[in-house]
């Protein structure tokens, strides 16, 4: 995979999780809930409504530096180096970001 691969990855990706965001949304109605909490030791994200739990969802955080997150962004890391992609194999866990708002509007 080359950098104009994994940036044509990059950005069927980030359609594809707004697609599942919307899925989720009409299946699970989750920003109707008045609360959300997060549990990182847990992988979960609760929603609900006053004492109600109305979602449980297990989650994978990347982008955060709690211990668990670390063996992630090593995942990420080790992907860039073998792939030799400039954009995951840097030490800086933000080196791998989101396109722009102009590159996410390309049409699939």
């Amino acid at each position: 995979m080359n950098s104009e691969q994994f940036s044509d990855f990059q950005h069927a990706a980030v359609h594809e999780l707004m697609r599942l965001n919307k899925r989720c949304e009409e299946a699970f109605l989750i920003s109707s809930w008045s609360r959300w909490d997060y549990d990182l030791e847990r992988g979960t994200l609760t929603f609900s409504q006053g004492k109600i739990l109305k979602v449980v969802a297990s989650i994978q955080v990347v982008g955060t530096l709690p211990t668990a997150s670390m063996k992630s962004i090593a995942k990420f890391r080790e992907f860039g180096e073998t792939e030799n992609l400039p954009e995951l194999k840097g030490c800086d866990p933000g080196a791998a970001r989101l396109p722009s708002s102009s590159a996410s509007e390309r049409k699939l």
